[in-house]
């Protein structure tokens, strides 16, 4: 094995070796071009003993080169490369003639401290290594040789200074040359304790939390949760909690069993008998949706459901069976469908009751809610005059669409045209803005496809940019393509039966998102040359430059962060999308541990561009069961010290038609925190918060 290109005498390249399943990385300390970072000019001798990594992958019985690393800031002498480690998509690698004079992380590189040293962490993006972090000591001095050794496991490291001078344990005392020390760092994510079954919950007199529910992150994080001990009996073991991200603070919104009489017009002796179904999007701060069910006299399923609002204070918004004055005084049988857009408005989806005026052609609609409950935009029901005119509201689909960058909502409802038969079409509720109807109609010539293909049925609908995405089939089109995703304007962004790479299509699209920045994410099934059961699915982004998506992530791939080519993507088990490009998968492993068979990534479409940085938006590992960890309330206190991850849960919000970002509980937020449980020893569940 030799540095292939660019290597020559005196480079010294092997002076350090380090491997981690299929990779080696190999140091060449004396190694002397002026390149900075991945992949630069290795040709030339213009910044001496600067040194360089070279990164190698295992082929079958041989060993290639598949990359060339320098610092981020390069200069002669540094010996950037005389300590590597690696473990699995992590290298970190050391340069104890680095002379910056920064501290601790991420710190200005300039130069005002010789020979002071400095460490480099880099993170493999599918087959890109990218430098993540610049490293120096907590006491940086000159003379210091920070880097001369490093070691890499299990997401912490240790970093050697064998010229450092402390006497004590005092970092700032210099009084014994050389005397040396060793710096340790963690690469694991910032892991923030929500809570945990076992501990006390706030709220009540011996109450502890026991399962954990369904969760959404907004500016907080709400989660439906269940409770044991004496404040717990009699029917009070289920709650709705609102928890800080950034502190140690929690309430207890509403707890079952608690008196509900008088509100909404109940009567005494009424009381909640189930939460369910929290939503919090990112304004107001700290508010939150959720429903909840009751039980007293002249209750039944007609008239006990209940959508609260929260925003510090507790709100009855509306009630099943109650009369609403905006819709002529009818009454709600059920509430199909409840989303909060970014900006507090609330969409709510409703079947009305019979009686008094109301008939099976008049009964479904869709509300726009301010964040009180007051009703801003009553028009969209059955019947009535349907936006942009022309004809009538028909049935509603009962789902609509919170657009994240305003407080429209998108809703499919039947079309009713004027003398002719009822078709799909895709509505704007525009809170401040004018109610419309979008262009694609069902029945018409379908925007990008062959001629003939018309739009079928509408399946779905997501936000995308200032507006939305429509899921639709087609027909007078092939099975193999009788699918698509298209803007609200018409405009086809996606395609069943498209090709990823040749010989490869879409068989089916499962999920898809749409993103404020115009891109797209799908999670498919493939068909083609080579596909079996056991590469069928994969995760894709439609960029903004080109017509092909790329893979994210693809089952009987290797999973990405654990590199070895031996262990590939089981299983997609869960997805969950921000608007804002930030994304989460849970997926299963094979080839691997059973007790280690589990990972879950996090990746940002908003980094790097379509063309030659595309890497940077592939999913990085996170977390993997059989890892150990620790979380905590902040800095302020430690819940959980160096226990094994047994199994991670992602709990999206499923939606039946297929999409994503459409204003439910949301698991991850706009700056990449993802609500997780955690399933350590002794079966203990930890609902925690990965920050990025």
């Amino acid at each position: 094995m030799s540095a292939e290109a660019g290597s020559g005498a005196g480079d010294r390249f092997g002076h350090s070796v380090t491997i981690s399943g299929d990779n080696i990385a190999v140091g060449a300390t004396y190694e002397s071009s002026n390149a900075i970072g991945t992949g630069g000019d290795d040709t030339n001798d213009l910044a001496f003993r600067a040194g360089a990594v070279y990164v190698f992958g295992r082929n079958g019985s041989s060993w290639l080169r598949t990359a060339y690393l320098k610092a981020s800031n390069t200069e002669a002498s540094d010996e950037f490369g005389f300590s590597v480690s690696m473990d699995g998509g992590i290298l970190l690698v050391g340069a104890f003639g680095e002379d910056s004079a920064a501290l601790d992380i991420d710190g200005l590189q300039t130069n005002g401290a010789a020979e002071s040293g400095a460490a480099y962490l880099f993170t493999k993006y599918g087959s890109t290594w990218v430098q993540k972090s610049y490293i120096k000591a907590s006491n940086t001095n000159a003379s210091d040789r920070f880097g001369n050794s490093v070691a890499l496991s299990g997401g912490y490291f240790i970093v050697g200074a064998v010229g450092e001078a402390s006497a004590t344990d005092d970092p700032a005392n210099n009084a014994a040359v050389n005397a040396g020390a060793a710096y340790t760092y963690t690469a694991q994510p910032g892991i923030f304790s929500i809570c945990k079954s076992g501990l006390s919950a706030s709220g009540g007199v011996d109450l502890a939390f026991s399962t954990l529910g369904q969760s959404a992150i907004g500016n907080f994080v709400f989660s439906e949760v269940g409770l044991q001990g004496t404040g717990a009996s009699g029917g009070r073991n289920r709650a709705l909690y609102g928890f800080g991200t950034s502190g140690p603070f929690s309430a207890s919104v509403l707890q079952s069993g608690a008196s509900l009489a008088g509100l909404t017009g109940l009567p005494a002796g009424s009381k909640l008998s189930a939460v369910f179904g929290p939503v919090s999007n990112e304004l107001p701060l700290g508010s939150a949706l959720f429903q909840g069910t009751v039980t007293g006299p002249g209750l039944s399923s007609s008239n006990n459901r209940i959508l609260f609002g929260f925003d510090g204070e507790l709100k009855a918004l509306c009630r099943t069976g109650v009369a609403v004055p905006e819709l002529s005084a009818a009454k709600p049988k059920t509430y199909q469908d409840v989303i909060h857009s970014r900006n507090g408005g609330i969409g709510l989806s409703y079947l009305l009751s019979s009686g008094a005026g109301v008939t099976s052609s008049n009964d479904s609609g869709i509300l726009g809610l301010a964040p009180n409950g007051s009703v801003v935009d009553s028009s969209a029901r059955e019947g009535q005059i349907a936006f942009g005119g022309g004809g009538n509201f028909g049935q509603f689909s009962g789902r609509a669409v919170a657009v994240a960058t305003s407080d429209d909502l998108y809703f499919i409802a039947k079309f009713i045209p004027t003398g002719s038969a009822p078709v799909d079409a895709l509505f704007k509720m525009g809170f401040f803005d004018i109610d419309s109807r979008s262009t694609p109609l069902q029945g018409q010539l379908a925007g990008g496809v062959s001629a003939g293909e018309r739009y079928g049925a509408f399946t779905g609908a997501t936000s995308f940019v200032l507006g939305a995405l429509l899921r639709a089939t087609l027909t007078s089109s092939p099975v193999s393509s009788n699918e698509g995703v298209w803007t609200d304007a018409g405009v086809l962004r996606l395609r069943k039966g498209q090709t990823l790479e040749p010989g490869v299509n879409i068989a089916k699209i499962l999920r898809v998102w749409g993103l404020n920045s115009g891109q797209i994410i799908a999670q498919v099934m493939l068909s083609g040359t080579a596909v079996t059961s056991s590469n069928n699915q994969a995760l894709i982004l439609r960029q903004l430059v080109g017509v092909n998506p790329i893979y994210l992530m693809r089952t009987g791939s290797p999973a990405p962060g654990i590199g070895l080519a031996s262990v590939t993507v089981a299983s997609i088990q869960a997805v969950d999308v921000h608007p804002s490009g930030d994304y989460a998968v849970l997926g299963s492993l094979k080839g691997g541990l059973a007790a280690a068979n589990q990972v879950l990534w996090t990746g940002d479409t908003s980094l790097g561009n379509d063309t030659t940085l595309s890497h940077l938006r592939l999913p990085q590992k996170r977390l993997r069961k059989g890892d150990r960890y620790t979380s905590s309330i902040g800095s302020f206190l430690p819940i959980t010290a160096n226990d094994i991850i047994r199994s991670i849960a992602l709990k999206t919000a499923l939606d039946a038609s297929g999409v994503g970002a459409r204003g439910l509980a949301q698991q991850i937020d706009e700056m990449g925190l993802v609500v997780l449980t955690l399933t350590g020893d002794r079966k203990i569940q930890e609902l925690v918060l990965l920050f990025p």
